[in-house]
């Protein structure tokens, strides 16, 4: 038998019956802001690094509301990414300068 949509999801909640509110591996709401002032972001461009709107981050942010930690890998992975390649850039200028 399969179940139907009122016997998975709890409206009030907003997630799935027997789902745990926070994942374990969920950061904390001061982990998701450290993170995003060691990339000097705002929590606008987070939300837009992570296309979620501005009021879901606040939450994530402000630990209202768990993260999924797959959105929790990827926004690490790609904020390194991006200060990489921010630093071959810039090493790249550099020698630009030197060898002129």
């Amino acid at each position: 038998m399969t179940a139907t949509y009122k016997q998975v999801f709890d409206p009030e909640k907003r997630y799935a019956k027997g789902i745990k509110e926070s994942h374990p591996e969920s950061p904390s709401g001061a982990a998701v802001k450290a993170l995003r002032q060691a990339y000097d972001k705002t929590q606008l461009e987070m939300a837009e690094l992570m296309f979620s709107t501005h009021s879901t981050y606040q939450k994530w942010e402000g630990g209202q509301r768990p993260m999924h930690p797959y959105f929790w890998l990827n926004i690490q992975r790609d904020l390194a990414e991006e200060a990489a390649q921010k630093a071959e850039f810039i090493a790249k200028l550099a020698g630009q300068k030197l060898n002129s």
